[in-house]
């Protein structure tokens, strides 16, 4: 037999056979009933939940290569170089590393303190807080490029590995570096990115597998001016994961897309599309479906 609460849950009063049934004990259930119904427990109503969407984009600036910044992509890892000419470098790092999971094939991580940028890869990292229970149901990530077919190129990354490509892949092969994360800050040290926990992460994926479509629909009417965007249709990469991934009361969530490193013109060790302003190669987008409960 299925679980019933009691009566008492309500009231205290019982009224059964063999009992008085008098006018005070009428009155005091009267009031508890009413009380219960003024202001109902959670427990007592079904939980419901309402679809909520982060979204987030980044596009680089438009200015001649070379001159172009990287903010507010950082290396992953917390190095010297990072420290103001002049000034004194402390004597540790709160955070070595921005965000966990980003090995890549043909880049070792653990060098780019002695090789500075050499080897450091480039982290996005972006935030949100949830103050009551969610769910995370789908995470969209989209990196756009110009139509190679169409006007003017400025965002023109191919996702495939050049000349010295690491170990496995040959000259032109689909590269597999590219990466992200969702993790969750510590309640307790939310500064301390050794103690995030992992909710999500996609990485080692082949980028072209899931590449998305330029083409256009046909109309027979007359198109707005200037009829076509610089670059022509935008396609690109976009890489969706599905899951039910629970997020605790209070939790800041972070989600962070790494890319490879700066990979200078005539690289000895390794090289492919990204280049050497690998964050100008593309727009990036990102897209975290989630369920909230209601009261």
């Amino acid at each position: 037999m299925a679980y019933k609460k009691h009566p008492r849950h309500i009231t205290k009063e019982q009224f059964a056979d063999n009992t008085t049934v008098d006018g005070d004990r009428i009155d005091s259930a009267m009031e508890s009933f009413e009380r219960h119904i003024n202001e109902v427990p959670e427990g007592d109503v079904l939980t419901k939940w309402t679809p909520t969407m982060f979204v987030a984009g980044w596009i680089p600036q438009s200015a001649t290569p070379g001159t172009i910044h990287h903010w507010p992509w950082l290396t992953t890892p917390n190095i010297s170089d990072w420290v103001q000419s002049g000034t004194t470098q402390p004597e540790r790092f709160v955070n070595t590393e921005r965000v966990k999971g980003y090995k890549i094939p043909g880049v070792d991580p653990t060098r780019a303190e002695s090789q500075a940028f050499a080897n450091s890869q480039w982290v996005w990292d972006t935030s949100f807080q949830i103050h009551r229970p969610a769910v995370v149901t789908h995470i969209d990530v989209l990196l756009m490029v110009d139509n190679p077919v169409l006007g003017s190129r400025t965002f023109t990354n191919i996702f495939a590995y050049g000349s010295l490509p690491p170990q496995g892949f040959a000259n032109g092969d689909p590269s597999k570096d590219f990466s992200f994360c969702l993790h969750v800050d510590a309640p307790t040290s939310a500064e301390n990115r050794q103690l995030n926990e992992i909710e999500a992460t996609r990485n080692s994926f082949v980028l072209q597998r899931s590449r998305t479509s330029d083409n256009r629909g046909i109309g027979t009417f007359t198109d707005m001016t200037p009829n076509t965007f610089p670059g022509g249709f935008v396609s690109g990469v976009y890489e969706p994961v599905e899951g039910e991934i629970p997020l605790h009361q209070n939790a800041r969530v972070r989600l962070s897309c790494v890319i490879p490193p700066v990979l200078p013109t005539g690289a000895t060790n390794y090289d492919s599309s990204w280049g050497d302003e690998p964050w100008f190669m593309q727009q990036f987008g990102v897209v975290i479906h989630m369920l909230e409960e209601v009261c």
